[in-house]
Formats: C-alpha cells, structure tokens, sequence
C-alpha cells in the first residue's frame, strides 16, 4: 500500500499596492512556492481569480502575511489612498472568507528581514543617510 505524500505547509505573503502580488513559500524550507500578479479587468483587480488562486492553496497556509503600508507623509493622493485601502481590505477579507490567519507587516519590517546581506543596489537620491554611508564604507580599500 503507497503512503500518501505528506504536504508542506506554507505562508502567503503579499504587497496589496497598485504594482504589487501575492507569493507563497515553503513554510519550512522558505522557497518560493507560487507568486500571482494579479490581472486587471481594464484599471480594476480581478478579485475573483486572486481569490481561485488563493483557494488552491488555503488548506496548507499556515499564515499570510500582508504589508500595511504607511500612507502618512503625502506619498499618495487621495485616490491611490483610497485604492490601497481598499485593496487591503479586500485581501484582509479575503483571507478571513478562507480562514487564513493573517497579520500585516509593515514594510520595514519584512524588509529589514528581506534585505539582510544584500549590497544596497538603489540610486543615491533614494538613500537614506545610513545607507549612503555603508555605501561609502563598502567602496573603500
């Protein structure tokens, strides 16, 4: 009799801005699974197929982990604020009409853990002052 191939459990993580998506990673090993880009409908999100793809792995996730951006500081209009929110709002709904637990990350905190060992590669109008200064220090001998 043939053992039944236990599956991993896995973690969603996703950015609910304009350009963003979603990814699921081996809980265990944290290797990318899958990443959808969610389609558009002309501007809109196509929910319904962000929320297929969802179901096709709600029985393994564990977690989900979705960035909450911070819209304080004028980045945004009002209207790509009034998006974001309800593209986090949708994905939060989303999670919970699957019953996956899910917690939102604000994105220094998933990228201070992304980024760890990774030479700092943006322009130097976009640096903070921290940064410059590793720069620095990395080009000298």
């Amino acid at each position: 009799m043939e053992k039944k191939k236990k599956l991993c459990k896995l973690i969603l993580g996703g950015d609910p801005g304009k350009d963003g998506g979603l990814v699921v990673i081996n809980a265990k090993t944290g290797k990318l699974v899958d990443m959808k880009k969610p389609p558009r409908l002309k501007k809109e999100v196509d929910w319904h197929s962000v929320d297929a793809w969802v179901k096709k792995y709600r029985k393994r996730i564990q977690y989900a982990f979705i960035e909450k951006p911070n819209t304080g500081g004028g980045f945004a209009g009002r209207t790509q604020s009034i998006s974001l929110g309800e593209s986090i709002a949708t994905l939060r709904q989303m999670m919970e009409s699957n019953d996956i637990r899910l917690m939102m990350v604000p994105p220094g905190t998933w990228q201070k853990v992304m980024f760890v060992g990774v030479p700092i590669l943006s322009s130097p109008k976009a640096e903070t002052k921290e940064q410059k200064e590793k720069r620095k220090a990395a080009k000298k001998p």
